[in-house]
């Protein structure tokens, strides 16, 4: 099919991820940790930092602000627009209801390695694809891809309203 319509060119950030020694991406949208039977602990580091030592949930996402009308929202966390640039940090139904979603700088570096887990896997997930699991003591690394995604975007296009017609409502 021919695109008759007007479009721009839109550059967003896509994210790497270090899983056993080798690197995977860009992916577009987001990348998760989560448990296929219950829960798992997790130690969560960002730049250097121990957000977590040793958190319960079912695992956790970090997501692209093209990814954050996804998997990202349904767990109660920001929609950011696409031209912001951004990783945000979300935990998937955690113990502690304190632990909350984080919107970080793109240029971060996120660290999750599985502290414990009860009895089944953790998978790391891709993008919606499960590339393996984790074990205790393994750990990924995600941060931003050296590599910009660019979006062509109609010109019509409202990022506010969706392709039904329905209006996002905050």
């Amino acid at each position: 099919n021919h695109i008759s319509k007007k479009y721009f060119i839109e550059k967003r950030v896509g994210l790497e991820l270090l899983y056993k020694g080798k690197k995977y991406g860009p992916y577009v949208n987001d990348i998760f940790l989560r448990h296929t039977k219950s829960t798992a602990n997790f130690k969560i580091t960002l730049n250097g930092n121990v957000l977590h030592k040793d958190f319960s949930a079912i695992g956790y996402t970090v997501s692209t602000s093209t990814g954050s009308t996804g998997y990202n929202v349904s767990l109660g966390g920001p929609i950011a627009e696409p031209g912001v640039s951004c990783l945000l940090l979300n935990p998937i139904s955690p113990i502690n209801i304190n632990t909350r979603p984080i919107i970080s700088n793109p240029e971060s570096e996120v660290i999750i390695e599985v502290v414990r887990k009860k009895p089944g896997e953790v998978f790391v997930v891709g993008n919606g694809k499960d590339l393996g699991t984790l074990e205790v003591g393994e750990k990924v690394v995600i941060k931003k891809h050296k590599m910009e995604l660019v979006f062509a975007v109609l010109d019509h296009h409202d990022f506010y309203v969706a392709p039904n017609g329905h209006v996002f409502t905050l």
